[in-house]
């Protein structure tokens, strides 16, 4: 897709066949047996001539199958530009040979004659009109070639299902050209008749044009690379490259050059070196590192890898100026206060590229960095590393082709290229996995993509290994000795250094090295933890709910031993609690860090002009909060407690299953009284009859989903216990047993339909051995006491009454 507006296209002429007029001595153009091609449906296609007469041939040619259909000479052509049979003379007239043209040079002909030998005849011998009319194609040939936008040769890219791919102009047509192109994972090799919308030079690059000096007297042919603000960059044919001034162009070009936004120079490709590293057989999901350890005082850390600024409460507005999408928002390590935002404009064309904006969270001044080619998203920077990361060539799925990495200064509107290298095709992929990246050391880089974790060294350029991760997740202790996965089911800490499993933290698929490296906190399926590395010790900070926790906050912080914050949510760990969360309100949320005892909160909302980022900065600690938790009393917290009246539903009326729960209700300390609003119900019977199919699974031996090699459909009535406590319709907590059940593991000589059928028994045990819970909290506390906001206008409080 060519944008250039400094290229004016000229007309095409038509596709030159090499034919020539007729003469007395004139004979059929084509013949039987000739091997030509033939316009069908606009491509052309091989066939054979089977018969010509006045004008028109009958030709076989394959189109999904053998055919046969009759053509024009218009719409038949010698392959190679070949032309077509006629008769050769000389200049005096006395030689003539009936002959195909096949090559033609500046002082020769190459003939094809009837016999099927070739010849090769001087220009200067040929007939005057032969001359003339050779000069006349070379002209055209000329013409033709010098107003096309592409040369034989050229690297482009060519657009195939709003995708685009690496390809290279084989031969010019009108309006395009014909391209060989790269297409799926395996690389594979395809040819194509491809118009200009749909092809593209990489890097915003221009197509071939004329570029005129000032006076208009001086004229160059050659292809746009980049310009900044005194000096275009052009490649000439021969791929010379110069450089001119921009003073000295003509005023027009200068104009348009204006208009153009100045960008970054992608990296030249190189070659990484992935030999060492298996991205076909990655260890699988959920298994991976199941066999490593309990996580311990090894993995403890009090030195932290870089400083953080140092922030007071407030907020201000920062507008972009410009609309669009925020791909990045990194807060940028040192203590400078830097945050650097990525944005993909709405409409990209030469004046609204993908940019880089500064943001100063002290002295809150926004500047201008890099601008950067279409297709390009700005993933990670390391102020330490002068270092960004991008990726290029996304396809629909958001999956990267290219990685590129720049040498960048904090606050830099210049960003030098660095490497640029083809990302390997994983096993794992979801359209839902996020690219990011984390900065280790002085040249290596942790980057998340396609469900997997690859470090790259930028000094050796190699991959070092790749690991599986759920959504590329990370999460480093503050020394960068480890860092964390996620891995559906388990957490899993890695050695940096070696990419090895050094910990599984079993039950909790999400855990984060606190800032002062001592401890982990992890969430589950219905519970938070917090693990204390330096003595073992782990405290649960929920109360029994499933707690929302957001994917986006960052590593959590423990402030003077009392209270845990996430960036989202505020825990009081001598209670257990979930006290506080942090939100948004008429914002949409950007980015969230906790900073010691600070949480640094950006939103944005469409401004006047463009984008408008809202800055705050509070405290981790809320004083309404604390205040709240120093009134509260335990009824008003706790719906079920120590004490607390419940009945048992009349309708339970089977003693195996009242027995239980009078035990239960008398072990966990509550009180029997028919009048109590809080009613417990359980029942064991007949649920309704299921049929599953069963499939192989290399997780267990046989699953409920997917198609394996060996499939069972099985039919069964299961047996359903259950239990329920409730007030009035809200179910304040329940527990069952029973049901079909989604994976089964069989042995050899096993029966699978007796295993399912298993699950049709009459079973009373859960009333034996359930636990009524200790307590659990009213629901209007689920999230706390209260939520504190970023609005446009600052943070506001809003205690749950």
């Amino acid at each position: 897709m060519f944008h250039l507006e400094i290229c004016r296209r000229l007309r095409w002429p038509l596709m030159l066949l090499l034919m020539f007029p007729a003469t007395a001595l004139a004979i059929d153009p084509v013949r039987p047996g000739d091997q030509i091609e033939v316009k069908h449906l606009g491509k052309w296609l091989p066939g054979e001539v089977l018969e010509y007469q006045k004008g028109q041939a009958r030709v076989r040619y394959k189109f999904i199958r053998e055919r046969e259909g009759v053509f024009k000479l218009a719409d038949m052509r010698f392959p190679n530009n070949e032309g077509n049979w006629m008769i050769w003379k000389d200049a005096s007239g006395k030689f003539l040979i009936p002959a195909r043209l096949l090559e033609r040079t500046p002082t020769k002909v190459k003939l094809l004659k009837e016999d099927g030998s070739t010849v090769e005849v001087p220009i200067d011998k040929l007939a005057s009109n032969l001359q003339q009319q050779l000069g006349k194609i070379a002209k055209a040939e000329k013409e033709f070639v010098d107003s096309a936008l592409v040369r034989v040769g050229d690297q482009i890219e060519l657009k195939k299902y709003r995708t685009w791919y690496p390809a290279t102009v084989k031969a010019l047509l009108p309006d395009g050209a014909k391209v060989e192109y790269e297409y799926g994972s395996a690389k594979d090799k395809y040819e194509a008749d491809a118009k200009y919308e749909d092809m593209r030079y990489p890097n915003n690059e221009g197509p071939w044009a004329d570029w005129t000096d000032i006076s208009g007297k001086h004229k160059v042919k050659a292809r746009y690379l980049t310009h900044d603000a005194t000096h275009v960059y052009l490649l000439l044919q021969g791929d010379k490259r110069i450089r001119l001034e921009r003073s000295k162009l003509a005023a027009e070009i200068e104009e348009q050059l204006a208009l153009r936004a100045i960008v970054a120079r992608r990296p030249d490709e190189v070659e990484f070196d992935v030999s060492g590293v298996d991205f076909e057989d990655l260890p699988s999901w959920i298994g991976f590192g199941t066999d490593a350890p309990a996580p311990d005082s090894s993995l403890a850390s009090s030195l932290t890898s870089y400083s953080r600024p140092s922030l007071s409460n407030g907020h201000f507005r920062v507008p972009l100026e410009t609309s669009g999408k925020i791909d990045a928002a990194i807060l940028v390590d040192g203590s400078d206060g830097w945050l650097a935002v990525g944005i993909t404009p709405e409409t990209i064309d030469a004046s609204h590229p993908v940019s880089l904006e500064w943001v100063n969270l002290i002295s809150q001044d926004r500047l201008p960095g890099p601008n950067f080619f279409e297709g390009e998203v700005i993933i990670g920077y390391s102020a330490a590393q002068r270092r960004l990361l991008t990726a290029e060539g996304l396809d629909v799925r958001g999956s990267a082709s290219r990685f590129c990495t720049y040498r960048l200064e904090p606050g830099s509107d210049t960003a030098k290229p660095e490497w640029k290298w083809s990302v390997p095709k994983v096993r794992f992929y979801s359209y839902r996995d996020q690219m990011n990246a984390s900065f280790v050391g002085e040249d290596r880089i942790l980057i998340g993509y396609g469900g997997t974790l690859t470090m790259w060294n930028m000094a050796t350029k190699t991959a070092e290994y790749v690991i599986p991760s759920k959504e590329s997740e990370m999460h480093f202790s503050p020394d960068r000795r480890h860092f964390v996965t996620n891995q559906f089911s388990h957490a899993v800490v890695i050695e940096t250094e070696s990419g090895k499993p050094a910990a599984d933290v079993k039950r909790h698929s999400t855990a984060r090295f606190t800032q002062d490296g001592n401890h982990l906190a992890a969430r589950g399926s219905f519970s938070e933890l917090l693990l204390n590395l330096q003595t073992g010790e782990s405290q649960k900070i929920t109360g029994g709910y499933r707690s929302r926790y957001a994917t986006g906050s960052t590593d959590p912080s423990v402030i003077d031993q009392r209270w845990l914050s996430t960036g989202t949510q505020l825990f009081d760990l001598e209670r257990g609690w979930l006290i506080w969360t942090e939100g948004y309100q008429d914002l949409e949320p950007v980015t969230r860090h906790v900073i010691d005892d600070k949480i640094l909160a950006v939103g944005q909302h469409q401004g006047v002009d463009g984008i408008e980022l809202v800055i705050g900065v509070t405290d981790a600690v809320n004083s309404t909060a604390v205040q709240r938790i120093s009134t509260i009393t335990e009824e008003e917290l706790y719906v079920l407690r120590p004490g607390v009246r419940v009945r048992i539903d009349s309708a339970v009326s089977d003693p195996r299953i009242r027995t239980g729960i009078e035990r239960a209700i008398a072990a966990a300390g509550w009180q029997q009284d028919p009048s109590a609003e809080i009613v417990i119900e359980a029942s064991a019977h007949r649920g309704k009859r299921e049929t599953r199919t069963y499939s192989e699974s290399r997780y267990a031996r046989f699953g409920r989903s997917g198609v394996g090699i060996e499939a069972q459909t099985i039919s069964a009535t299961p047996w359903i216990q259950s239990i329920s406590v409730k007030l009035g319709q809200q179910r304040l907590w329940g527990t069952g047993r029973g049901g079909i059940p989604g994976f089964l593991s069989v042995r050899e000589g096993e029966s699978l339909q007796a295993e399912v059928q298993k699950c049709e028994r009459e079973d009373y045990s859960l009333f034996q051995d359930f636990e009524l819970p200790d307590k659990v909290m009213a629901a209007k506390w689920n999230n706390g006491f209260g939520t504190t906001s970023l609005t446009p206008n600052g943070f506001i409080d809003q205690p749950v009454q």
